[in-house]
């Protein structure tokens, strides 16, 4: 495995980016049925070309034909590329689940990252987090935003802005700011105001967006 560890670092090094490709072979398909809506297991073999294969995994999606538009892209910031499996699509979501490339082995690990899936998202490098976003409904204006960091070989979660319909007060929007799982900011406004008056709204989400990012802005 050492190996192929040396011989990606010296494609990578000899290569231009415009010349470095990776592919994945879909082997076989299969559905699991589960409760609630099936998944798809495909057996994938990666390769990096023109170099050679890395390695042979089993990767699972939500749609089918989401099980097909691989990407990489180094979000463990060690300079080397992870494997992003497209898992869902909506309207304006677009979910991965996350493969990272592991240094040890010299293959991309066989599990996927478990604590959660990856939305709409955006690597800060220069201050080691990731950004999601997912639109929950009503043109983005039901919405939940997440900074996550690594710890160890997982992804933590730092930072969440969540802005939904109250479930205990129905009719009141509620956007809330939770730092570290810990809720450092709540305001209610009335759903109908918010949907009626777009300067409301907006500066409900300038204010929700002000706390989110502060300390890392």
């Amino acid at each position: 495995m050492k190996t192929i560890r040396k011989l990606l670092i010296l494609c990578l090094l000899a290569l231009p980016a415009s010349a470095l490709a990776f592919t994945v072979e879909v082997l076989d398909t299969r559905l699991i049925h589960l409760p609630g809506e099936p998944i798809i297991a495909k057996r994938v073999q990666v390769w990096m070309s023109p170099c050679q294969p890395i390695n042979e995994l089993e990767v699972f999606a939500q749609q089918e034909d989401m099980a097909a538009d691989f990407r990489f892209e180094d979000l463990t910031l060690d300079g080397l590329p992870d494997l992003l499996v497209p898992w869902a699509q909506g309207a304006s979501n677009m979910y991965y689940t996350l493969y990272p490339y592991d240094e040890g082995s010299g293959a991309f690990r066989s599990a996927p990252v478990s604590s959660v899936l990856l939305c709409n998202h955006e690597v800060l490098r220069d201050k080691g987090l990731i950004h999601t976003q997912e639109s929950l409904g009503l043109a983005g204006l039901l919405r939940q935003e997440s900074l996550y960091a690594w710890q160890g070989e997982d992804l933590a979660q730092v930072r969440h802005l969540l802005c939904q319909e109250n479930e205990l007060q129905p009719g009141i929007l509620s956007a809330r700011v939770y730092d570290n799982a810990q809720l450092v900011w709540e305001k209610e406004i009335p759903l109908e105001e918010a949907l009626e008056m777009e300067e409301t709204a907006g500066s409900l989400m300038r204010e929700a967006e002000d706390i989110f990012w502060q300390g890392y802005r």
